[in-house]
């Protein structure tokens, strides 16, 4: 199977997820259930992280909130089997 595409930027107005941040994060867990890959959301406040994992609407096991920057970013969590790396 190919790499998955980078994720979406998720942008928020204030402490909510504007249109485009809503976007981003449906367009996150539409591809993390067809292609069957956990997200990770990394960075940002807690609360942040809590509001998106909460709109992927995705099993429990299939996202890590992760502290990190001030900029929220979602990413992969890839085995080593699915990046095609030995």
């Amino acid at each position: 199977m190919p790499p998955a595409l980078d994720l979406p930027a998720v942008t928020f107005d204030g402490d909510e997820l504007d249109a485009a941040g809503r976007k981003a994060v449906a367009t996150a867990a539409w591809a993390a259930r067809r292609r069957d890959l956990a997200l990770r959301i990394v960075g940002g406040n807690p609360a942040l992280r809590a509001k998106v994992a909460a709109a992927l609407d995705l099993p429990e096991e299939s996202v890590r909130l992760t502290a990190g920057g001030a900029r929220l970013e979602l990413q992969w969590i890839v085995t080593q089997d699915e990046s095609g790396r030995p």
